[in-house]
């Protein structure tokens, strides 16, 4: 049989224990390759739990056996399987429900991708899978939400008309751009400034406070990058539009930007009120 044989089975035998797969056609998260069979399969891979009913003496009384019976015949189910509502009424215990791994186990033998469902999502635009969660200290979004409509883009789909995202950039420090956009190629120009937010002594720079210093040079076009991102800390950059970037060579102004909160001065005081408290409660 077919990938997609096994994978239309599985989705059935999935539906029918009342559990979900949703699935893709392609990645598109950078450093992933989609598979040769084009599937890949999203859902909680966990065990899961079943009811079973402890019925005194073997026997259902009557109005539950009709009740059964109607169950049976609506939906085509053999084996005892009591409304929801119901299940509540009668003593049992819960099992392990095997399901879901062992659906995990036949897809990737047939080689189908399986990811977790709580950690990826799918472009609205192609469908590509683009992951949620990170999977290292330095990953980055390859994809980004609209404001109005919500829905996810990847990154390639955003290549192709790049417009809307930097619109949704331009102007706010809590925005960064995290794709392999070439900000060059759209009539931004790149400030020679770096700067580091991070739990090392020293990474107190602050999106808010370079904004304000560009808006007091009168620059509204810009856009803040991530540059690099580790364990405790990452570093960004800005770009200015090129038709703002007169007001800003020969200035100053960003050489002497305040630095913002620190955040290693915070964790360092966080825990030493934590070392107190604990003293203080072991009396």
């Amino acid at each position: 049989m077919t990938p997609q044989t096994i994978f239309d089975i599985m989705l059935r035998v999935a539906e029918e224990s009342n559990n979900e797969i949703r699935y893709s056609h392609k990645y598109c998260e950078p450093g992933y390759d989609t598979p040769e069979c084009e599937i890949i399969a999203f859902a909680n891979w966990n065990t899961g739990s079943r009811f079973i009913p402890d019925y005194p003496g073997g026997v259902l009384p009557r109005s539950a056996r009709a009740k059964l019976w109607a169950h049976r015949k609506l939906t085509g189910f053999r084996l005892p399987a009591p409304p929801s509502w119901k299940i509540n009424r009668w003593s049992g215990k819960r099992s392990e429900d095997q399901t879901m791994p062992r659906i995990c186990r036949i897809l990737e033998y047939y080689g189908i991708e399986c990811e977790w469902e709580d950690e990826w999502t799918m472009c609205d635009d192609c469908h590509g899978a683009i992951r949620t969660r990170p999977d290292s200290y330095g990953w980055t979004r390859s994809y980004w939400e609209d404001c109005e409509y919500g829905e996810p883009q990847c990154e390639d789909c955003m290549m192709e008309n790049p417009e809307a995202y930097l619109e949704y950039l331009e102007g706010d420090p809590r925005r960064a751009l995290t794709m392999d956009l070439d900000l060059e190629q759209c009539d931004y120009v790149h400030l020679d400034e770096e700067w580091e937010h991070g739990l090392h002594e020293g990474q107190a720079d602050s999106p808010e406070t370079v904004a304000e210093s560009l808006r007091k040079l009168g620059v509204e076009r810009f856009i803040f990058a991530i540059d690099g991102v580790g364990q405790f800390d990452c570093h960004f950059s800005v770009w200015v539009h090129e038709s703002e970037v007169p007001k800003v060579i020969g200035r100053d102004s960003l050489e002497s930007v305040p630095p913002g909160p620190s955040p290693a001065e915070k964790c360092k005081r966080a825990l030493q009120e934590a070392s107190i408290a604990l003293n203080n409660s072991q009396g």
